[in-house]
């Protein structure tokens, strides 16, 4: 009879490792603040995994799977986590697209927001020595500078703390206009990573108004588009060997999440419509 238990597991087994579904849940918070949600996942068969991180923000799993989003100072508008398996049980694994719309009193008026391996500087060329660039808000974990190059350009280098991974900000005043800059400090490139339950996808053009491209492995089973409202349906898509195609011209101007669904694996990406 253990024999026969053990067997039955093993054979269950692969099939936690494949998507389900996708939902999306939004929440409304503050600059600054921070929101737990939870627990996610199926403990120990399922646990949830983030595949695409908070661009103005950042977000963590602990040890009992709840998923922290901490937002910071000075941003106003939409940050969004995609974790897999965010609902599960033992045989079912689907994707939470989890949608933060975040207020503030006094918000900067440009966001900006840069991936920064550990121990590296960035430096960011978008200012004018015109417009008198100087630092309003240093950051916290790092040291950042403004510097003016000799043809009337600016722009601002950040350098992390050797010790740190997580998130920081700089806000700089620059012709009377405040602009946030977000550093995202890992250790690893940042961004959607592959693994068992879901592998990242490329889309181009996006923006786009029209015909998007979309890499695959293979011809996918299923292709869903989830608005920022959270509601999905599934579209038609024209097969291209490596790629499919997707037509977003009869949707309305916004941001979507597209999920790839083929018979062994799930992609997710973003999509802008103009």
């Amino acid at each position: 009879m253990k024999k026969l238990q053990t067997l039955i597991v093993i054979t269950l087994l692969p099939l936690c490792l494949f998507g389900q579904g996708t939902f999306t849940q939004i929440t409304n918070m503050g600059c600054g603040d921070s929101v737990q949600l939870g627990p996610l996942g199926y403990p120990f068969w399922n646990p949830p995994q983030i595949v695409e991180h908070a661009q103005f923000g950042n977000a963590t799993t602990d040890s009992l799977n709840v998923l922290t989003y901490q937002s910071v100072p000075y941003y106003a508008g939409t940050d969004t986590v995609i974790v897999a398996c965010a609902s599960a049980t033992q045989l079912t694994c689907d994707t939470g697209i989890y949608i933060f719309n975040v207020s503030c009193a006094t918000p900067a008026n440009e966001f900006f927001s840069n991936n920064v391996l550990c121990g590296d500087t960035i430096c960011i060329d978008n200012l004018s020595g015109f417009g008198a660039p100087s630092i309003a808000v240093g950051s916290t974990h790092g040291s950042a500078s403004i510097y003016i190059a000799p043809t009337d350009g600016a722009g601002l280098c950040y350098t992390p703390d050797s010790d740190f991974e997580g998130t920081d900000f700089v806000l700089v005043k620059h012709f009377n206009l405040l602009r946030l800059y977000v550093f995202q400090v890992g250790c690893s490139p940042v961004g959607v990573s592959s693994g068992p339950k879901v592998y990242p996808v490329k889309v181009w053009p996006s923006p786009s108004a029209g015909l998007v491209n979309i890499s695959t492995s293979e011809k996918p089973e299923q292709v869903l588009l989830t608005n920022a409202s959270g509601i999905s349906q599934v579209i038609d898509f024209q097969d291209h060997g490596d790629q499919i195609q997707v037509d977003l011209s009869r949707f309305p101007a916004g941001v979507y999440w597209v999920r790839v669904q083929d018979r062994n694996r799930v992609g997710v990406a973003k999509i802008y419509r103009f």
